[in-house]
């Protein structure tokens, strides 16, 4: 059978409602945020090391352009090292208590495999206030973690207080190099000193987490900044690494789940080299 786009597109969800994967979040989803970098512009984004972060050109579907992160660590010490790349974009005037965020990603085959271990962040979501001085200082309230370490995905939750009562989950799902993958983060925070939060996840449609009775925080700072596409992380070796990640269709809602858009794999993009 031949899928149209419209076809698809109803399959999809029609699948979703079938199995329950909408979970209790679903609902019409109102995107405050929105980026299929179409238009060839990153004013809407603060750039993180700007000389590695560009929009290229993707012929595919649904859209021709792309957003392309490059990360490079060097050969030689220290065997712990990051290379911090992402565009972020500030939602704390929206004063959201309850959010889903979704992506398209795209990780591209590296010159040189890993040596070892290789964390890579997806989306590092920031509870209000949202800088990195702020978090080291200890002011921040809470942070959401999602991120695919050793090509496998996986969660954490974080806070400078303490109050969190989640340990990290990893491996929850295997990706490849050179696909596509819609990825998809729900929090509802927590009542302040109450477990009551929720954080699921979502892969290509599918629920591959689901967690009630998170304590995310102890006040009630809303989201803060979300950043796409941050970091790797080499550690145990001093064997350089270089990659490029690519990213697509960036959504934040305050209500969902999203879900993955018109196709669950749009064509690779062009120019898959590292320079």
């Amino acid at each position: 059978m031949r899928f149209t786009m419209r076809s698809w597109r109803i399959f999809v969800c029609g699948l979703l409602l079938a199995t329950g994967l909408a979970g209790p979040h679903a609902a019409r989803a109102e995107v405050l945020f929105q980026d299929d970098f179409e238009s060839g512009a990153l004013d809407r984004w603060f750039l993180w090391q700007p000389e590695r972060i560009a929009i290229v050109e993707a012929p595919g579907f649904p859209g021709s352009r792309v957003l392309r992160i490059r990360y490079e660590v060097p050969d030689g010490p220290p065997a712990h090292q990051d290379d911090n790349e992402s565009v972020q974009v500030s939602m704390h005037t929206h004063d959201l208590h309850s959010f889903f965020v979704r992506g398209r990603f795209y990780v591209a085959t590296p010159p040189r495999l890993p040596a070892g271990y290789m964390g890579r962040k997806l989306f590092y979501i920031f509870g209000y206030p949202h800088y990195a001085a702020d978090f080291n200082d200890g002011n921040q309230s809470w942070a959401v973690i999602v991120g695919v370490p050793n090509m496998a995905v996986g969660v954490d939750v974080w806070s400078t207080d303490g109050t969190d009562n989640f340990d990290t989950v990893w491996e929850l799902a295997p990706i490849v190099f050179d696909r596509w993958y819609a990825i998809e983060v729900g929090v509802r925070l927590n009542t302040p000193g109450l477990a009551d939060g929720e954080l699921r996840l979502w892969l290509d449609g599918a629920l591959i987490f689901e967690r009630t009775g998170i304590r995310f925080r102890d006040n009630l700072k809303p989201l803060g900044r979300v950043m796409v596409g941050d970091q790797i992380n080499r550690a145990g070796n001093e064997v350089g690494y270089s990659e490029e990640r690519y990213w697509d269709d960036i959504a934040i809602a305050n209500s969902g789940p999203i879900g993955p858009g018109d196709t669950l794999a749009p064509a690779a993009p062009t120019n898959l080299s590292v320079q």
